[in-house]
């Protein structure tokens, strides 16, 4: 039977900032257990966000996403990763995992700064658009990728169509979003997943994002952070049968 692979990877905090800016006994008592895969977009964004805010956790890695059984998935009715458990409770999504970190951090509003927080509609479309291209990406790698269907069916024609026609808008506004932004932050929602989904483009090509140079030069520069260095793309191991 499938299922989530028990050989987990320890991620331990970074510790890089200054310890004052962590409560006294931040995250103490709490285990955190991530599942996901390394070549996840949505996963990378979690993890990124954990490494940022210093939150220690294990990584669980599912090994067969064509699998039809919640319990494949850490137990998400969906099928879906990432999923977080916090000891018994599970948090399911990107957004919400990132939000139960920054609070099981006890980081300030400033050091991730979430989807909530932003009061400018043009930041808020521009992060559902990129929330849509990863569903997109997602979608043609099942079904093309993995699902072996023909890239030149009409579906995959039109999920290919708005992943560039989603990339073209926000590479000729994401200099104007940034500033857009609120400001100090040490890093937001919008630019994790940013990267992560230019980022993975370049790693699982659906589309040359090599045409949208504004985002290949943001993607440039936040390659060199920590959280990014920590968690790039990789095509998970199967398991061998005595770790399944």
């Amino acid at each position: 039977m499938s299922s989530v692979s028990i050989s987990t990877v320890f991620e331990p905090a970074r510790a890089e900032r200054d310890e004052s800016r962590r409560p006294p006994g931040a995250q103490r008592g709490h285990h955190l257990r991530m599942t996901g895969r390394s070549s996840s977009h949505y996963t990378r964004v979690a993890r990124m966000a954990a490494h940022h805010l210093e939150v220690e956790f294990e990584f669980a890695v599912v090994d067969d996403l064509l699998a039809l059984t919640p319990h494949t998935f850490a137990g998400h009715p969906g099928l879906k990763i990432p999923v977080l458990h916090v000891g018994d409770v599970a948090i399911w999504g990107t957004e919400a995992i990132c939000g139960h970190l920054r609070r099981l951090s006890g980081a300030p509003a400033q050091v991730l700064v979430m989807p909530a927080q932003i009061d400018d509609h043009v930041v808020s479309n521009a992060q559902e658009l990129v929330w849509q291209a990863m569903q997109a990406q997602v979608q043609w790698r099942l079904g093309v990728s993995i699902g072996k269907l023909p890239p030149d069916h009409a579906y995959f024609r039109k999920v290919q169509a708005s992943i560039e026609g989603i990339l073209a808008w926000l590479d000729a506004r994401v200099v104007d979003l940034l500033e857009r932004l609120p400001a100090p932050r040490e890093a937001s929602v919008f630019e994790l997943t940013t990267f992560a989904l230019v980022d993975h483009l370049r790693f699982c090509p659906t589309v040359d994002v090599r045409r949208y140079a504004q985002l290949c030069q943001f993607a440039d520069r936040w390659a060199n952070r920590p959280e990014a260095r920590l968690t790039p793309y990789a095509f998970d191991r199967q398991p061998s049968p005595l770790s399944t």
